[in-house]
């Protein structure tokens, strides 16, 4: 308990006074976070027919950036499964919604695990502050909800990784869940929906210490949802094919709507 409150002193102390627009219709909004397989590894040829335009009306997103400020959603040159989400989002809404990510690729929670970047909420296990992922991801949600022109309602935070906390996984538990605690409490909204998915058993990352430690947080919170993507196909050693990563996003977007963040009809989904 002493450590959740810490985490949850720390949080207070980072939140600003958020000033919220005088519009009384909030906004659809979601935050997306996680390494590679969030940030998007299928190239822009592979996008399924109803991406052809690279675009998706009614989505504004803010990406790795601190400005506060939201562009119309469109594809570069590589997309990942949230992409599939927005246009299914954008078809049922048919006005505008918010999305506020931040992803990079080979990143872990814990401080010792992969790259020199990380997600752990324990910023004084860092080196430098530098390294966290997480107060960049802070200071975007908090840039974006002190955004006049927009009227946030986060609905549900979408997540991919652990392959990156590989060599640490069995702190993995944890971990995860000291991050899921931290940014609940950043968004004042402790019940928010968290959804996320397993992990490709044939990847060269894959480690059954982190997907059980993913399952058993899962089987304990009523409020996280896990998509099983053990049978998953891949386009190398590490990430989604596309008809996998398509997958993906059908299965959060239901999902959404199984955790009451949406009102809708689900889709249709078949495996790949």
């Amino acid at each position: 308990m002493k450590k959740y409150f810490f985490l949850f002193c720390l949080t207070l102390l980072l939140i600003p006074t958020i000033c919220f627009s005088t519009d009384d219709n909030p906004k659809f909004t979601l935050i997306a976070a996680g390494q590679s397989n969030i940030d998007g590894r299928c190239a822009y040829e592979s996008r399924p027919d109803y991406l052809q335009e690279g675009s998706i009306p009614y989505c504004y997103i803010n990406r790795n950036s601190k400005d506060g400020k939201f562009t119309a959603f469109a594809l570069e040159n590589r997309w990942a499964f949230d992409a599939v989400v927005y246009h299914h989002l954008s078809r049922v809404l048919q006005e505008d919604f918010y999305v506020i990510k931040w992803s990079q690729g080979n990143t872990s929670i814990d401080a010792k695990g992969a790259n020199n970047r990380h997600w752990t909420p324990h910023f004084n296990t860092l080196d430098s502050i530098e390294q966290s992922l997480l107060m960049n991801f802070t200071e975007a949600i908090q840039a974006c909800q002190n955004n006049k022109t927009a009227n946030l309602d986060i609905k549900a935070f979408i997540w991919h990784q652990g392959e990156g906390d590989r060599n640490v996984s069995e702190r993995y538990y944890n971990n995860l869940k000291d991050l899921i605690h931290y940014v609940r409490t950043l968004v004042g909204k402790p019940q928010l929906p968290f959804i996320t998915g397993t992990y490709a058993h044939n990847s060269g990352q894959y480690r059954p210490t982190v997907e059980a430690a993913l399952l058993k947080l899962a089987s304990e919170d009523p409020n996280m949802y896990v998509v099983d993507l053990s049978k998953a196909e891949l386009m190398d050693r590490y990430h989604f094919n596309a008809e996998w990563s398509e997958y993906f996003g059908e299965k959060v977007f239901n999902l959404l709507i199984e955790c009451g963040a949406l009102d809708a009809e689900p889709i249709p989904i078949q495996i790949p």
